[in-house]
């Protein structure tokens, strides 16, 4: 069962949709950031071309972005996300979210199946290796799609 069964997303366009229902079968980046820290800044322009690359590929991708600040309203009038992303509304669904998968400093980033399995913890250290040019962005997914398949 889908660790986001019972949850609304905010997706892009605005509307709120059912989360589980919205993500099957989908990759996801569950991305804390906050809008005060330069690193946070440098890692959502490398996630913002990461996800580029993948929608052009047709891969099946989405990042879903939670506010590290108690002030969520901040991160959605800020122009810090280059891409409108995702997003759980409200720290009474972020905050079971961020201690399920240990995520309580920004920036933190954690890649997930559609039901919620961790399938990559070193997110972080993995985009930085794509924005060096060590890997592409569709071998990057392919990895991540891989370590689904072995939790299965």
């Amino acid at each position: 069962m889908s660790k986001f069964a019972d949850m609304e997303l905010v997706i892009a366009d605005g509307r709120r949709v059912d989360a589980a229902a919205h993500l099957q079968g989908k990759i996801m980046a569950l991305y804390l950031v906050d809008v005060d820290e330069e690193a946070c800044s440098t890692l959502t322009r490398t996630l913002n071309d990461l996800e580029h690359k993948l929608e052009v590929a047709g891969k099946p991708f989405e990042v879903i972005v939670m506010s590290a600040d108690r002030e969520e309203k901040r991160l959605i009038e800020s122009s810090f996300g280059m891409r409108q992303w995702s997003r759980f509304d409200g720290m009474t669904m972020i905050e079971p979210l961020r201690d399920e998968y240990n995520m309580f400093e920004a920036p933190a980033l954690r890649i997930v199946n559609s039901d919620g399995t961790v399938v990559s913890d070193m997110a972080v250290e993995e985009l930085q290796h794509f924005a060096d040019g060590g890997t592409s962005a569709t071998d990057l997914y392919e990895e991540w799609k891989s370590n689904e398949l072995m939790d299965d």
